[in-house]
């Protein structure tokens, strides 16, 4: 995400514990600002510009598609997540230990084998209760429990490998449920509620996406519905994706069916993706037209891209094999590329792979970013080489230090700063963020003015405001502004961000006081607009840090997109709504989400 005030997000990888999730280049991240009360009344996202008079390409909600779909309302998001789960004694469940299951949002369903030494699982059963235990190496790394009331589902939980309880679906009314995760937040992909059907063998064999008052919807992948098909032993072999109007319809990558081959186990080892029209189709993020999946000790060894005949090829990041590496543990310690003949592969940052040292629970202590001759290097211009997370009970990062190719300390992407300390609330959410040199005192983030940030947050997950602090814990200001307030839409998408002075009144930066976002039906960020203090359209002197801008002040920013959801050009307009300039996305850095 850009920020609107010239200055980039917090910490590389707050929010993200395990190597397996930790594969492209770490990029400055924090949590996304959210809602406040603003002296704005009114449900819907209107236009700041008159209907007539300005381009035919200036970006509005309708526009975009959503002026019916995302309105400034706060919905009816039912019951909370619990923050905690006490299961029943394990003598009164029936335990079976297991070579490989699977669970879905309704249950389990496990194969039939020999049970593997490095992964396998153990499934308890009582009554109203069914536990899933991951056992990695021989500790629980992940935990999902089902629980049931009346012969109805009514909860799935998960738990992470430190046993913390971070993700709900809860199903309060029948053949529907929502998600929180464990900051309040919607734990669903862009949707309010999720329809289902069930089969008398209660698989799931429809999933539709509803907006919060039950009209359909599509969600972040672009599909409205989903339906399913299973083998005999009750894995899932087939997905097909469908529209608005329940006709079959590819998602934003292109891609209508896929269709999975098992092993005698039940593991995935291919998977082939087809158009609505039946045929082999590519991928439209990676270029892939399937992928094959190799497994040793219960483990994913090899990713491998397909072509349209399952012939392996390189995807659009020049990538054909993923090989993974595992510590005597069980836990990811290593990945590394490479073509179709085994050769060296390196991506469009240089890099070959990863190194990770882990903790007792599989969270990242230390990546490191690997060159095509084995060694560390650069993990992106002007990234460091290698990150150090020091991480709290609940794996939760609560500092990350920045080193250099050839170990020494050197300074991160976003502020320019050795060392990023962050403080948790105990839902997860980050609180306090702080700035600090290679001697671990407290220094200022960049040239922003204030050496960190506090933040308070709704029960939804959203931060209300943000204020900032010097490096004696004074107020401080950023760029000169010393507090934000956020508004989000009935979707959680940030719509709204404003700039204001110490006592709460609007302040101009750079000839802007209020951001103003719209999002499309795919909840991809479609425009941004920029308003002065007065409300009006603002003319903005400045840029967003990792964009290109037009020479002269401009109002709002349009996001062009290709049907595979990469940012094509980005076009420009003035205070009028007249278009001043299109960048091209291939040629310059753009704004992208």
């Amino acid at each position: 995400m850009k920020s609107l005030w010239l200055v980039v997000a917090l910490c590389a990888g707050c929010n993200t514990k395990r190597a397996e999730e930790q594969r492209s280049a770490p990029t400055p991240l924090g949590k996304a600002p959210a809602r406040a009360p603003i002296a704005e009344s009114g449900r819907e996202i209107t236009s700041p510009l008159p209907e007539k008079g300005p381009h035919p390409d200036y970006p509005t909600a309708a526009a975009a598609g959503t002026d019916k779909l995302f309105f400034l309302e706060e919905p009816d998001r039912g019951p909370k997540a619990p923050l905690s789960y006490t299961p029943p004694p394990r003598t009164s469940l029936t335990w079976t230990t297991e070579p490989y299951c699977e669970v879905d949002q309704l249950g389990v369903v496990c194969g039939k084998g020999a049970v593997n030494p490095g992964i396998n699982w153990r499934v308890g059963r009582g009554s109203g209760v069914t536990i899933v235990e991951r056992v990695n190496g021989g500790r629980v790394d992940d935990t999902t429990v089902f629980t049931s009331a009346n012969g109805q589902p009514a909860q799935r939980l998960h738990l992470d490998a430190s046993g913390e309880l971070d993700e709900a679906l809860l199903f309060t009314t029948p053949g529907r449920f929502s998600g929180r995760d464990r900051d309040g937040s919607n734990a669903l992909p862009g949707c309010g509620l999720f329809a289902y059907v069930a089969d008398k063998q209660h698989r799931l064999t429809e999933l539709r996406c509803l907006q919060w008052l039950g009209d359909p919807m599509r969600d972040t992948e672009g599909v409205a519905m989903r339906r399913f098909r299973y083998d005999a032993r009750g894995f899932m072999i087939e997905e097909t994706r469908f529209g608005l109007d329940g006709a079959p319809a590819a998602d934003i990558d292109g891609i209508q069916r896929v269709v999975r081959t098992r092993d005698a186990t039940g593991r995935w080892n291919l998977s082939q993706y087809f158009d609505a029209a039946g045929a082999r189709v590519d991928d439209g993020s990676l270029g892939c037209a399937g992928k094959r999946r190799e497994w040793k000790d219960g483990r994913v060894v090899k990713l491998v891209c397909l072509d349209r005949n399952d012939a392996p090829v390189k995807n659009s990041d020049g990538i054909t094999i993923e090989d993974s590496g595992y510590a005597a543990e069980g836990c990811l310690n290593r990945t590394r590329y490479f073509d179709a003949a085994g050769a060296v592969s390196t991506n469009h940052l240089g890099l070959h792979g990863y190194d990770y040292d882990v903790d007792e629970h599989c969270f990242v202590r230390s990546q490191t970013c690997i060159g095509a001759k084995g060694t560390a290097i650069a993990c992106g211009p002007g990234q460091p080489a290698k990150f150090e997370h020091t991480r709290d009970a609940h794996g939760r990062i609560t500092s990350t230090r920045n080193f250099a190719e050839d170990g020494r300390p050197t300074t991160d992407v976003g502020y320019h700063v050795h060392e990023m300390r962050y403080v948790h609330d105990a839902a997860g959410n980050v609180t306090e963020t702080g700035c600090y040199d290679e001697q671990g005192s407290a220094v200022e983030c960049s040239a922003t003015g204030f050496h960190g940030k506090r933040a308070t947050y709704d029960d939804a997950g959203r931060v209300l405001a943000e204020t900032f602090i010097d490096t004696k814990g004074a107020a401080a200001a950023n760029m000169g502004v010393p507090q934000r307030r956020f508004r989000y839409d009935n979707y959680d998408h940030l719509y709204e961000a404003r700039n204001l002075d110490a006592d709460g009144n609007l302040l101009d930066s750079a000839g802007a006081a209020i951001k103003h976002n719209l999002y499309d039906a795919t909840h991809r960020l479609f425009a941004i607009q920029l308003l002065d203090a007065a409300g009006q359209p603002a003319k903005f002197s400045a840029c967003y840090t990792g964009a290109t801008c037009p020479g002269t002040p401009w109002h709002a920013v349009r996001i062009n997109r290709r049907a595979s959801g990469a940012v094509q050009s980005n076009q420009f307009f003035d205070a009028d709504g007249q278009l001043l300039a299109t960048i091209d996305c291939r040629a310059k850095p753009c704004f992208e989400d």
